[in-house]
């Protein structure tokens, strides 16, 4: 492989010449999609400053990988390594991340000590472990948010009254974890800040209402430091402070932020999102109550789990933002965005004209108001499948769309034959209140291919100058759109990964299949061609050979790999048909890439693309199906 780095060297220069760092702020979010690695934290970097974040080094999928055996494709929810939510903070001057785990329910926190870009193995640690400080903990621990002191504020949905509640976590002691019992200066490092029970005034402020702790869900650290925790039973957002300091709840330190739901007729209630939506926060477990107006029956899980807020001045009130995540078996409310502001700084927004609609992309509520409205990219328009991590930036909404493998409305193709999941932008460009228009709906991102469930949790905005810009390789585009073979055999997808990432004076090992996991493999003999190029040419292969319909090679060749095929020896071994592909072994051929200790080579790209040629177990020609993947050159 020498020969490839003189073949590079002209274009690594170029191609590494005058890069800039876009526009300051990087997004991070949880990752559950990728069944052989990678399974954590993934971070976006908008290298080039065109509000996107789809050139080469701008996806940094193992920013914050989870250090487990990675969850085979039969695992979803709690059985697998997961990350359910995350959120940063800068602590003692450190850029700081925090995640719950979905397995374990830890918290875990991680810095990037050693300034290489991302958080790995030894610069991650436990922050809270809730099944070690409460010894038979069930349920699950929820989201999480940080305040200005740094004490990270956390949901759970516990089975045991005892563990229920709003919890406040924060390391007084300086060695990087919150333990139970432990107090600093008065100040305990694990606080159950609201108990099993607690109250909040009702409407006329002359009574109170009990709230149970035993469904926390979202959660929100707004810029007057204010938490914010969605009572999922109820459907109330609960706004809590300490008042008196104490670091315990007392009796009116928590009130009816935002209610919109029917249930407690005592409670103030929000008159335009509970006129026009008088599901959207059904869980649909307040036994007394019947929810059925409007065209979600009761328990059909029109609910808002995703809640964040932004700062658009040192003076205004904050902005706060809500995205209904509503599955696919219960499709009434989801892809809603609502937009909500304190207009008359009364400390709730629960009147009139403070929460409203800013993007209606649910299939069924058109009924009420506008929509609903598509994602529009070019030529093609998508409605929103599920609305999976969600966040905000300034004025503008941030909503990951899973297109994964349980849903099939927005069947992308991406890579290796698995749908892909998108990041959108929602902006109010004609400034009418909404992102319901013409132009106001982007695409930054198409993500990780979706063969599990897509990410789950919020989206992150980080200050690009928090972390450095490290190297990286994503799969980036497919030669083939999808597989041209009918079914059943229609599994023959090349796929092409790395182990460790590009970086100047290593060796970056490049891993390459004849399919996936699922995959039934080539019949016969055949050929797999890897294609490295510094410079994309995006060659529709069907001019030269019409049974290539759907295929391009990416890459301009520099560089041809050719590598023979067997249906069934060494280096690839892929019993066709299989019906448990978990239980299916992979194996796969490595080929070593060394990247020579040039610093001039760092913010180079390379292009590489994994093509397989030969027959399918139905004789039907395979004609380079393929992947490809950009690697981004680092220190």
């Amino acid at each position: 492989m020498r020969c490839v780095v003189w073949v590079w060297r002209a274009a690594f220069l170029s191609a590494s010449a005058g890069a800039a760092y876009g526009q300051g702020i990087d997004l991070l979010y949880p990752n559950e999609t990728d069944f052989t690695a990678n399974r954590g934290i993934e971070r976006l970097i908008d290298l080039d400053g065109d509000g996107r974040f789809d050139s080469c080094g701008e996806r940094v999928a193992d920013f914050a990988a989870l250090q487990n055996t990675p969850c085979l494709l039969s695992q979803t929810g709690s059985s697998c390594a997961n990350v359910r939510d995350v959120a940063y903070a800068t602590v003692g001057g450190v850029p700081t991340v925090y995640w719950v785990r979905t397995d374990t329910d830890l918290v875990e926190r991680g810095a990037d000590t050693n300034g290489d870009g991302r958080i790995s193995a030894g610069e991650q640690s436990v922050f809270f472990s809730f099944p070690g400080a409460f010894p038979g903990f069930t349920g699950f621990v929820g989201q999480l948010a940080i305040d200005s002191s740094g004490a990270v504020w956390v949901t759970t949905n516990a089975t045991a009254p005892a563990n229920q509640g709003l919890y406040r976590l924060r390391d007084a002691s300086g060695n990087g974890a919150a333990t139970l019992g432990t107090v600093v200066g008065g100040e305990p490092e694990v606080v159950n800040f609201l108990p099993a029970t607690f109250t909040v005034p009702d409407a006329a402020g002359t009574g109170t209402v009990s709230l149970p702790s035993n469904n926390f869900r979202a959660v929100a650290v707004d810029s007057l430091d204010n938490v914010i925790a969605f009572e999922a039973t109820n459907g109330v957002y609960v706004r809590v402070r300490d008042l008196d300091g104490d670091f315990a709840y007392d009796v009116g330190e928590a009130t009816n932020f935002y209610y919109a739901a029917p249930c407690l007729p005592a409670l103030k209630q929000n008159p335009d999102v509970g006129t026009a939506y008088p599901n959207i926060f059904d869980f649909g477990t307040n036994a007394s109550c019947s929810w059925t107006a409007g065209p979600c029956a009761a328990g059909s899980f029109g609910n808002v789990m995703r809640m964040v807020h932004t700062s658009v001045s040192a003076t205004a009130q904050p902005l706060y933002w809500f995205g209904s995540t509503s599955s696919a078996t219960f499709p009434c409310y989801k892809g809603i965005v609502l937009k909500a502001q304190d207009l008359n700084a009364n400390g709730d927004i629960n009147d009139a004209g403070e929460v409203t609609l800013f993007y209606n992309g649910s299939f069924q509520s058109g009924v009420y108001g506008t929509g609903p409205t598509p994602l529009v990219d070019g030529a093609a328009s998508f409605f929103v499948n599920i609305l999976e991590d969600f966040g905000a930036v300034g004025e503008d909404a941030y909503i990951l769309e899973n297109a994964g493998p349980e849903c099939f409305d927005n069947r992308e193709r991406l890579g290796f034959g698995a749908v892909a999941d998108t990041l959108w932008r929602l902006s109010d460009g004609n400034a009418d209140g909404d992102a319901d228009d013409a132009g106001e709906q982007t695409r930054v991102a198409t993500l990780q291919p979706a063969e599990l469930w897509g990410p789950r949790g919020k989206i992150v905005p980080v200050p690009s100058a928090a972390f450095a810009v490290p190297s990286s390789h994503r799969i980036s585009a497919p030669g083939c759109a999808a597989p041209l073979s009918p079914p059943p055999d229609n599994d023959v997808r090349a796929q092409i990964g790395g182990i460790g990432n590009p970086s100047i004076g290593t060796t970056f090992t490049v891993t390459l299949r004849e399919s996936p996991v699922s995959g039934g493999g080539l019949f016969v003999p055949g050929i797999g061609v890897l294609v490295l190029g510094t410079a994309a040419i995006n060659l529709d292969l069907s001019v030269i050979n019409p049974m290539s319909f759907g295929c391009t090679l990416v890459p301009f060749p520099d560089v041809l790999v050719t590598l023979p095929l067997t249906p069934s020896a060494a280096p690839f071994t892929w019993p066709a048909g299989s019906p448990t592909p978990n239980s299916v072994p992979v194996a796969e051929a490595t080929l070593p890439i060394p990247i020579p200790p040039d610093p001039s080579f760092v913010g180079a790209c390379i292009i590489l693309e994994w093509g397989v040629i030969g027959l399918d177990p139905s004789l039907a020609a395979v004609p380079f199906v393929s992947t490809a993947m950009e690697a981004r050159i680092g220190l």
